[in-house]
């Protein structure tokens, strides 16, 4: 849950309820985006949303807070040679409502 209230601006002390319900017009939404990056990023073959879920989006990490920034250091898959491949940049994020950008350390 931290990495979610950093994404989303909010103080690691504030509260969120547990649980979420997604309806299937965001489901589809979700998929969506998914299948684009999937199509855009074509190093990565032809995977499923889900396979695509499990193996970059669903990840073990470590989150620590810096003076100036987040870092998030990503548990290394074998897979994850092909990060230097991608068309999208995810090693900095910063959204407007961010306190402090987020740098996301691959160690491929």
């Amino acid at each position: 849950m931290p990495l979610n209230k950093v994404l989303c601006g909010l103080p690691l002390a504030t509260p969120v309820a547990d649980g979420i319900e997604i309806i299937d017009s965001q489901k589809n939404l979700i998929a969506g985006l998914i299948n684009a990056v999937i199509s855009h990023w074509t190093t990565i073959g032809d995977t499923s949303v889900d396979g695509f879920r499990g193996n970059w989006l669903v990840r073990d990490g470590l989150l620590v807070e810096k003076e100036e920034r987040w870092e998030l250091t990503v548990d290394k898959r074998a897979y994850d040679l092909l990060i230097h491949k991608s068309p999208f940049s995810f090693s900095i994020i910063k959204y407007t409502w961010m306190l402090k950008p987020l740098h996301v350390i691959w160690l491929y």
